[in-house]
């Protein structure tokens, strides 16, 4: 089986886990890495990553980089047996975090449920994933462990009759400043509704 996925393996950040879990996952495929550490520029170099992904048996659609995720989705629907997004918990809370991020979640989110209605002769199998927090031992966050998100991609390959799948709120994790501020904020706005 041949899988593109956007983002490398390894990444700086923390909270991109995820990655190196879907690189991990598909670890006995044929994976092509689309990243810039691969040689990929988003901006410029669109279409020959359409083109590539258009090759793909299963597309994970990882890499947040500005609406990407959302036109690899649009573009790529109908065109690849199996695509798989990886979404956020932002996208639930878009309307209280006025950011860029949780309103490109949010609109990668409403297009997984939306897109297949536009046109019943194309249909490609699809998933999204609405991430919480992921385990990340060198952290010491707890979350989804890779065990469990491989349950998860296993039960959907065999089943691909759910389309988003949202996953647990880990509050355990929402203990520094900037996340309890996020938090605060986020329940401040539904409260005044």
């Amino acid at each position: 089986m041949r899988v593109v996925i956007t983002g490398s393996k390894q990444s700086n950040t923390p909270g991109h886990v995820m990655n190196g879990w879907m690189h991990n996952y598909f670890s006995n495929d044929e994976i092509v890495t689309i990243s810039r550490s691969h040689g990929f520029d988003f901006y410029n170099d669109y279409n020959k990553i359409i083109d590539i992904a258009k090759t793909a048996d299963v597309f994970v659609n990882s890499a947040a980089v500005d609406n990407f995720q959302v036109r690899f989705f649009q573009d790529l629907y109908g065109h690849v047996p199996k695509i798989i997004s990886l979404g956020s918990i932002a996208a639930d809370f878009s309307d209280a975090i006025n950011d860029f991020y949780p309103k490109m979640k949010q609109q990668l989110k409403m297009k997984h449920k939306f897109l297949p209605l536009t046109d019943f002769k194309i249909s490609s199998d699809i998933l999204h994933i609405t991430l919480t927090e992921v385990e990340n031992k060198q952290e010491n966050i707890s979350g989804m462990s890779y065990n469990q998100i491989k349950k998860i991609l296993d039960f959907w390959f065999e089943n691909p009759f759910f389309t988003n799948i949202d996953l647990k709120y880990f509050k355990e994790t929402y203990t520094d400043e900037e996340k309890l501020s996020k938090i605060k904020r986020v329940l401040a706005y539904y409260e005044n509704k």
